[in-house]
């Protein structure tokens, strides 16, 4: 489900166990617009892309609990499932923008949305045509809540958009610290011919420390 954020209108698709899915409409909805979202770098688009991939419903709920449930990242999902992410999607995650990374939900309290929601089912249910409806409506709520955080957050990402063009990286998804150490990198890479590498360091042994006490210092009974 996306929302236009100029206009305000939704656009979905859905399919229920045995259905297909309109793969071919998504697939072209999601190339030709930016898609922007929160968290969606970890969850969303491993999600979207399983479906793109032609999975069921039941194998596309086995992905989302592997993220959510094992903690698996975009990387092991690809791994894993056998199927790819591109790297040339037009997407800004807001996740590492805002200072303190907190849920979507939090962040919607304190910029004062209208509407607190948790999901309104239990994650396993299995769902009724009127779940479908409140499942459909909670992603309403979900969508008004990132376009509240992504027009907060648009002076930072218009400053990104610049940097991203001065250095010829993508700098939208990136925190204040990820965006000081890309750029540092890329500079040092352009003087010096070659990439840049983080160096592996092997940890040192740990240090056994003694205390030493005065006798002059000591408590008397």
């Amino acid at each position: 489900m996306f929302m236009d954020v100029n206009t305000g209108k939704f656009f979905s698709w859905e399919m229920a166990e045995g259905e297909k899915l309109e793969i071919a409409s998504l697939k072209r909805f999601v190339r030709k617009h930016l898609i922007i979202g929160f968290n969606s770098r970890n969850y969303d688009l491993p999600v979207l892309f399983a479906a793109l991939a032609g999975f069921s419903t039941s194998k596309i709920k086995d992905v989302s609990d592997d993220i959510i449930q094992g903690n698996m990242k975009p990387w092991d999902i690809e791994r894993e499932y056998r199927f790819s992410i591109p790297r040339d999607l037009d997407h800004i995650d807001l996740y590492e923008l805002p200072k303190g990374q907190l849920s979507l939900k939090l962040y919607n309290g304190r910029l004062h949305g209208k509407r607190m929601q948790d999901l309104p089912i239990e994650p396993d249910a299995i769902l009724t045509p009127r779940q479908m409806d409140d499942i459909y409506d909670y992603c309403c709520n979900d969508l008004s809540a990132t376009k509240l955080l992504y027009t907060t957050l648009l002076p930072q990402i218009e400053l990104r958009k610049k940097m991203s063009k001065e250095y010829g990286i993508d700098l939208r998804s990136k925190s204040d610290a990820q965006v000081a150490e890309a750029v540092i990198k890329s500079e040092v890479a352009d003087i010096l011919g070659r990439d840049v590498k983080r160096p592996e360091i092997t940890p040192a042994p740990p240090i056994r420390t003694t205390s030493l006490i005065s006798s002059s210092s000591r408590t008397r009974a």
